[in-house]
């Protein structure tokens, strides 16, 4: 089964916990752009709310911000599992 689990990502695994397996990590759309004091870094986008995968695994639909994305995948998951890149 597939778990958002937030700045991990979404996560394969057993229905029993086991075989944890991250597919993809996604960052949600980077805050509005501000003038930073010297020396300071931005801020890091923050983690979308939510990613389902499509059953084929080519594609993810993302919750961020109030928006949703439509992002082609290229984790290599399909509905019996992932193989890694």
């Amino acid at each position: 089964m597939y778990v958002w689990a937030g700045t991990e990502g979404l996560v394969s695994m057993r229905f029993d916990g086991t075989d944890r397996k991250v597919v993809v990590r996604v960052a949600g759309p980077p805050p509005p752009a501000q003038p930073l004091p010297p020396g300071a870094t931005p801020q890091p986008p923050p983690p979308p709310d939510e990613v389902l995968l499509s059953p084929d695994g080519r594609r993810a639909l993302v919750h961020a911000d109030n928006n949703v994305y439509l992002i082609n995948g290229s984790a290599g998951c399909r509905p019996g599992g992932c193989r890694s890149r």
